[in-house]
């Protein structure tokens, strides 16, 4: 809800937006990262170099929010080329 929370953009790059959230009642911090994982493997490889080095000083909750483009069967995806599954 407005004014319930306080959100800063701490980076943000091609594939994700990374966030630290204050709750103004209680002064407790968080961070959340918002993630678009690319569909090409070398794209990719930048995300998940992005999250190390992010993980490498945290200490406090840290959230991550995805969308990793996985399914876990291929009739779930309509058109498009093919696709990876999750089996």
């Amino acid at each position: 809800m407005p004014g319930w929370y306080n959100v800063s953009i701490l980076t943000m790059a091609g594939q994700h937006i990374h966030c630290k959230v204050m709750q103004l009642h209680t002064m407790k911090e968080f961070f959340i990262t918002y993630v678009y994982e690319a569909n090409q493997e070398q794209q990719r490889r930048v995300l998940w170099e992005d999250l190390k080095q992010i993980a490498q000083d945290m200490e406090e909750a840290w959230f991550i929010l995805e969308d990793f483009n996985y399914v876990l069967h291929l009739g779930d995806r309509m058109g498009g080329q093919r696709f990876r599954t999750m089996k």
